[in-house]
C-alpha cells in the first residue's frame, strides 16, 4: 500500500497515491490509545468503509488523528493476500 507522509507522520494510504514517498508493509504497532481509537472505529463505522486494515488507517487520518511512519530501511518482503500469493512465491 502507498503511503504519503510528511515530518513522519501518514498524510494519505491508498493504492493510488500520487507522489507517495513511502510503502506500508501492514505491520502497526499501537499504543493503548491507538489500540482504542482502531477498536471504536471499527465497532463505529459500517464495515463496508472500513474493509481493510489501510482503509481503517486512512479514516482515521481524515478524522485528525495522526499515524506515525517509522522507516526500517529497505527491506526484501512480499505482500500475500490469498494462498494463490503464497503458493506463487514458493
Amino acid at each position: 500500500m502507498l503511503l504519503n507522509i510528511q515530518d513522519n507522520i501518514v498524510l494519505n494510504v491508498g493504492k493510488k497515491i500520487r507522489n507517495a514517498n513511502g510503502v506500508s508493509s501492514g505491520a502497526i504497532l499501537l499504543c493503548n490509545g491507538g489500540l482504542m481509537r482502531y477498536m471504536e472505529t471499527i465497532n463505529l463505522q459500517p464495515i463496508a468503509r472500513l474493509n481493510t486494515h489501510h482503509g481503517i488507517l486512512q479514516f482515521l487520518i481524515k478524522k485528525g488523528i495522526n499515524i506515525d511512519f517509522i522507516n526500517f530501511g529497505a527491506r526484501k518482503w512480499i505482500e500475500v493476500d490469498k494462498k494463490t500469493d503464497l503458493e506463487r512465491f514458493k
